[in-house]
Protein backbone atom coordinates (compact mmCIF):
# COMPACT_ATOMS: atom_id res chain seq x y z
CA UNK A 1 0.00 0.00 0.00
CA UNK A 2 3.00 2.11 0.68
CA UNK A 3 3.60 2.69 -3.62
CA UNK A 4 0.02 3.47 -4.46
CA UNK A 5 -1.79 5.36 -1.45
CA UNK A 6 0.74 8.64 -2.50
CA UNK A 7 -0.10 7.68 -5.89
CA UNK A 8 -3.39 7.64 -5.79
CA UNK A 9 -3.51 10.88 -4.19
CA UNK A 10 -1.32 12.78 -6.54
CA UNK A 11 -3.43 10.80 -9.37
CA UNK A 12 -7.16 11.97 -8.16
CA UNK A 13 -5.40 15.48 -8.03
CA UNK A 14 -3.76 15.78 -11.61
CA UNK A 15 -7.06 13.84 -12.70
CA UNK A 16 -9.31 17.23 -12.16
CA UNK A 17 -7.27 18.66 -15.48
CA UNK A 18 -7.11 16.18 -17.53
CA UNK A 19 -9.13 15.15 -20.69
CA UNK A 20 -11.75 12.52 -20.15
CA UNK A 21 -9.50 10.00 -21.89
CA UNK A 22 -6.49 10.64 -19.98
CA UNK A 23 -8.43 9.99 -16.79
CA UNK A 24 -9.94 6.42 -18.06
CA UNK A 25 -5.87 5.48 -18.92
CA UNK A 26 -4.76 6.72 -15.48
CA UNK A 27 -7.63 4.82 -13.92
CA UNK A 28 -6.40 1.77 -15.28
CA UNK A 29 -3.10 2.19 -15.06
CA UNK A 30 -3.85 2.89 -11.43
CA UNK A 31 -5.80 -0.06 -11.18
CA UNK A 32 -3.26 -2.30 -12.91
CA UNK A 33 -0.89 -1.37 -10.14
CA UNK A 34 -3.03 -2.38 -7.56
CA UNK A 35 -3.65 -5.58 -9.21
CA UNK A 36 0.45 -6.23 -9.78
CA UNK A 37 0.53 -5.42 -6.16
CA UNK A 38 -2.15 -7.50 -5.38
CA UNK A 39 -1.02 -10.26 -7.85
CA UNK A 40 -4.81 -10.35 -9.48
CA UNK A 41 -2.66 -8.70 -12.33
CA UNK A 42 -0.32 -9.85 -15.42
CA UNK A 43 2.63 -7.21 -16.33
CA UNK A 44 1.76 -7.21 -20.19
CA UNK A 45 -1.89 -6.54 -18.57
CA UNK A 46 -0.52 -2.60 -17.29
CA UNK A 47 1.98 -2.56 -20.16
CA UNK A 48 -0.72 -1.69 -22.46
CA UNK A 49 -2.10 0.78 -20.73
CA UNK A 50 0.88 2.21 -19.99
CA UNK A 51 1.86 2.84 -23.45
CA UNK A 52 -1.53 4.06 -24.45
CA UNK A 53 -0.52 6.89 -21.39
CA UNK A 54 2.30 7.57 -23.24
CA UNK A 55 0.29 8.97 -26.07
CA UNK A 56 -1.70 11.05 -24.58
CA UNK A 57 0.51 12.33 -21.21
CA UNK A 58 4.20 11.31 -21.81
CA UNK A 59 5.26 12.81 -18.29
CA UNK A 60 2.65 10.89 -16.26
CA UNK A 61 3.44 7.98 -18.78
CA UNK A 62 7.22 8.52 -17.18
CA UNK A 63 5.50 8.20 -13.71
CA UNK A 64 3.92 5.35 -13.69
CA UNK A 65 6.75 3.27 -15.73
CA UNK A 66 9.16 4.02 -12.57
CA UNK A 67 6.40 2.40 -10.40
CA UNK A 68 5.64 -0.32 -12.91
CA UNK A 69 9.45 -1.32 -12.47
CA UNK A 70 9.54 -1.89 -9.58
CA UNK A 71 6.70 -3.63 -8.71
CA UNK A 72 7.55 -6.09 -11.57
CA UNK A 73 11.00 -6.77 -10.72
Amino acid sequence: MKVIRPLLSLTLTLLKKTTLMEEVIMKKVIGGLMGLKNKTKEPKEVAGWLVKLKKVNEGMYEEYLVKYKSLTE
